[in-house]
């Protein structure tokens, strides 16, 4: 019997993360990094097609997808799921998140900015990560869902809150620990 050559392409493990808020800042930056790294790198965000940079790192490395997702829309969340339909995926970072630039100060607290923050910050992760998980463990044994490693930054502001010293409380990463 003859033996055939094996080439080392054909068995390349190629790990894949997906990157929420991949459009700008630390998201995009993580998006260059791991797609420099050969890893298969799907890229979320709200309007990816609108953004240059992501654009530009999908046309070089074509291991870069793009993906559109709204963290808040349950409707978007749930299509990417299916699209991805149990897909493995090494690491989800969520590197989404905003923060309200008005109503800090005691007196002046902007409480619906504070609620469309949870609604993205908090929700959003939670949101993104279960239907995820739903999609590949959804028939599994749980040790199929090991697997998955989740990174959430937290959006971080210095500042102060009603002045007299009392610093910035992170309120969305004080929810998640509950």
């Amino acid at each position: 019997m003859e033996e055939l050559p094996l080439r080392a392409e054909e068995f390349v493990i190629m790990s894949t993360i997906l990157i929420t808020g991949a459009n700008r800042g630390l998201g995009l930056e993580f998006a260059h990094q791991y797609a420099a790294d050969g890893w298969e790198v799907l890229a979320a965000s709200r309007q990816p097609e609108m953004s240059a940079d992501l654009k530009q790192l999908a046309a070089q490395h074509p291991t870069v997808g793009l993906h559109r997702l709204d963290v808040t829309d349950e409707e978007f969340v749930q299509d990417l799921a299916d699209k991805l339909d149990g897909k493995p995926i090494d690491v989800l970072l969520h590197s989404s998140g905003i923060y309200p630039r008005e109503g800090q100060h005691i007196g002046e607290i902007d409480y619906d900015g504070w609620r469309e923050a949870m609604e993205t910050n908090l929700f959003g992760v939670m949101r993104v990560t279960e239907a995820l998980l739903e999609k590949r463990c959804g028939q599994s044994t749980q040790a199929d869902c090991r697997h998955l490693h989740v990174i959430e930054l937290a959006v971080r502001r210095a500042g102060w809150f009603g002045g007299a010293g009392r610093h910035v409380l992170p309120i969305t990463a004080a929810a998640r620990r509950l």
